[in-house]
């Protein structure tokens, strides 16, 4: 029993081979122009229509998928900033109840919004796409039992015409042509009816798509609009009904602080144009403090201008080449603000405390460890062969065909390169999770780049 289901099998293997290698030889000898082929300009219209109408419907449904990705994309991103806004609006602001409910209503509609659309729009596409590759086999069919046909008809009419005729021969290829003859007709009259009706249908499919696809955005954008009105209204009642509290302030602004200084400064400027005729003006500001600081502190500048005035003497002397001299002693005793007519060493010791922290900022600049360049501008870390470059999810995404890839935010993903580069979609990328090592593709705005 094994060996005949064997030799069944062989043979009909070899009958296979042997119809491939006759319809090849027939379709040779019909480009050559040696044997007739049957046309049908209607039938070859209704396959012309079917191929547009598949490609465009293929079309349609990546597109689609990719705005629904981009749309989940979007309404994870509207629900983290509901969440910070739902933060942001504190406990016992005006409506604070309302205000955080109808945050919450907008996550709901994006769900709804986006549930609608897959269910009534993405699914009867992907449905209706399905049939295709059926009537594409049939179609197929057809076109191999017509060249059979066609050789059939070309063996018949070249025993006919032979000047010594075989009757047996003949009989026999009457009998294949009429057998061919029926199973192309059998399934010729049912394309010549299926094909056109299913391209008829396409309007009424068409049609209902795009209702439920204007239907579902005019609801969801509807639902927003009243939403965000609402949201309008409680904000503005909140600014309307906010009073400011009423605070004191007990700083002292150092404008004025600052102004007063001005006040002495210019009142010894003023000395010493009148002064400058009459003698030599020596300004002495003497402390109990050895050391001479060159700026005052915040308490000298917060002090009262009269505190700057109080220790303020004037003296005139002879000048010694003119038998008058005037002096004037401008003496301060605040420990914080001194100068000196004459620079001493501990003034000078003094004054160079600024030009150390100057030197001391100049040394962190030229402090070359401070930051380590890479030799030759290349990334310190080398990704393995074969591996463009990394990225990192930072949306959550499910494959919608089985070649995609499923992640969750914060996985790590290695990008490579195709290995059909024609067939990939715009916005989509090649690469094999880290986690678990599947491979599949994935849309790029899902994901952040890493490495590469």
């Amino acid at each position: 029993m094994a060996e005949s289901h064997h030799s069944k099998g062989g043979a009909g293997i070899l009958a296979k081979a042997q119809k491939r290698l006759v319809r090849t030889k027939a379709k040779v000898l019909q480009n050559l122009g040696k044997a007739a082929r049957t046309t049908d300009q209607t039938f070859d219209e209704y396959v012309s229509n079917f191929n547009k109408q598949q490609a465009i419907l293929t079309k349609l449904q990546k597109d689609l998928r990719n705005y629904l990705n981009c749309l989940k994309a979007v309404s994870y991103a509207n629900k983290t900033l509901c969440d910070t806004l739902y933060e942001v609006y504190e406990d016992d602001w005006e409506d604070q109840k309302s205000f955080h409910s109808h945050l919450e209503s907008f996550e709901l509609h994006w769900m709804d919004y986006v549930s609608s659309l897959n269910d009534h729009v993405q699914e009867p596409i992907i449905i209706h796409l399905n049939k295709f590759p059926e009537l594409r086999v049939k179609i197929n069919k057809r076109g191999r039992k017509l060249v059979d046909l066609d050789n059939t008809r070309h063996t018949l009419e070249n025993l006919i015409g032979q000047k010594k005729r075989d009757e047996a021969k003949i009989a026999k290829a009457q009998e294949e042509f009429t057998e061919a003859k029926k199973v192309f007709d059998d399934i010729n009259n049912e394309l010549q009816v299926e094909l056109p009706e299913f391209y008829d249908k396409r309007v009424p499919f068409y049609s209902q798509s795009f209702q439920n696809l204007f239907a579902a955005e005019k609801a969801f954008h509807s639902e927003q609009g009243n939403i965000s009105a609402t949201l309008i209204e409680i904000c503005e009642s909140l600014s309307a009904n906010f009073i400011l509290p009423e605070r004191k302030s007990t700083i002292r602004s150092v404008s004025e602080s600052n102004h007063h200084l001005q006040n002495v400064i210019d009142s010894f400027q003023q000395f010493q144009m009148q002064s400058k005729d009459n003698g030599v003006i020596s300004l002495v500001l003497k402390s109990d403090s050895e050391n001479t600081t060159i700026c005052p502190s915040q308490e000298d500048i917060n002090e009262p201008e009269s505190e700057l005035y109080q220790n303020v003497t004037i003296t005139n002397q002879e000048h010694p080449n003119s038998g008058e001299s005037s002096e004037a002693v401008f003496q301060r005793t605040s420990p914080s603000l001194q100068a000196s007519a004459k620079p001493s060493e501990d003034s000078a010791g003094s004054v160079s405390v600024c030009e150390e922290n100057v030197s001391e900022y100049q040394s962190c600049l030229e402090d070359s460890s401070l930051y380590e360049v890479p030799p030759n501008n290349q990334s310190l870390k080398k990704l393995p062969d074969g591996i463009l470059y990394q990225v990192q999810a930072t949306h959550p995404y499910t494959q919608a065909d089985s070649d995609e890839l499923t992640f969750e935010a914060g996985e790590v993903i290695d990008v490579i390169e195709p290995d059909n580069l024609e067939e990939m979609d715009d916005g989509w990328l090649m690469g094999i999770k880290q986690s678990d090592g599947i491979q599949g593709v994935f849309p790029a705005n899902f994901t952040k780049k890493l490495l590469g």
